[in-house]
């Protein structure tokens, strides 16, 4: 297989076993073996676990904020709120959110500030979808949008988190619904 095809194979092999283990409990040669590919090609690309893992957060950040500006960005505002709760229905589905929240705090510096970057990122993305959607509906924010995209972050982890633990995806999915109606509640029309 060409080297970069080799590459993100190993990185999207990674991200799933890290997904399914909901951590890090995947060791190199298991990663090695479901790629396949030999150990040693796994650290000439990464130079290590830690390494990967950096790169599996950053390109599951990106993947992650892709998807969630292309469902804010939906011309109905209504269709937009429900792309995203299919969205986080698919989040649960992987693990990969909830592996990567189980990340935090691990020994690594690197991996760590890659987390933190990944975690802002996705509120600048909830920001900048979330303003664009009031626009669309000519609403504006009473409080500022950092505020209400950091709300809307937390609202998405916790319903990850609780469908994960699981919560009733009726409940949750209501629950998720007031968490918009809480976001339209610091609105105000454009004048």
């Amino acid at each position: 297989m060409h080297k970069p095809k080799k590459r993100q194979a190993i990185l999207t092999v990674a991200t799933e076993l890290l997904g399914r283990s909901r951590g890090v409990s995947f060791t190199l040669d298991e990663l090695a073996a479901a790629v396949p590919c030999a150990k040693g090609l796994i650290h000439y690309h990464f130079r290590g676990k830690d390494r990967l893992l950096v790169e599996v957060i950053r390109a599951a950040a990106e993947s992650r904020r892709v998807r969630w500006t292309e469902a804010l960005s939906r011309a109905d505002p209504e269709q937009a709120i429900r792309s995203t709760w299919e969205l986080v229905v698919g989040e649960v589905g992987t693990g990969v959110e909830l592996a990567l929240a189980n990340l935090l705090g691990s020994a690594d510096r690197q991996v760590d500030e890659a987390l933190t970057s990944a975690t802002q990122g996705f509120a600048d993305a909830l920001r900048l979808g979330t303003l664009g959607m009031l626009e669309r509906t000519g609403l504006r924010p009473t409080i500022p949008m950092d505020q209400i995209s950091w709300l809307l972050a937390s609202v998405i982890r916790g319903t990850i988190w609780h469908l994960h633990a699981g919560a009733p995806d009726s409940t949750v999915q209501e629950s998720y619904a007031v968490g918009w109606l809480g976001v339209l509640s610091l609105t105000e029309p454009i004048r």
